[in-house]
């Protein structure tokens, strides 16, 4: 939303042409210098902003998470996964 790609208020103006690209899943394998996403922008300076959150959103270790979070959808609608 940072970026341009979602709405605060409703007529805030969409920019289509930004967005995340997802390279990698929960528990794939990383490999030390191979991309994880593809950040599509058109300001920098909202690519300044935007960046921090995006790497804070990772983790990466050693081996996979034993398990996978729960679906946004599922904590929203109030039911346990």
């Amino acid at each position: 939303m940072l970026l341009g790609g979602g709405r605060n208020k409703q007529d805030d103006i969409i920019d289509h042409a930004v967005g995340l690209e997802l390279h990698k899943k929960t528990g794939d394998a990383v490999k030390k210098g191979e991309g994880i996403a593809t950040v599509h922008y058109n300001e920098s300076a909202k690519l300044s902003s935007a960046l921090p959150l995006l790497k804070d959103a990772y983790r990466i270790g050693p081996k996979p998470p034993n398990q996978t979070r729960p679906l946004i959808r599922k904590i929203i609608e109030g039911t346990k996964p």
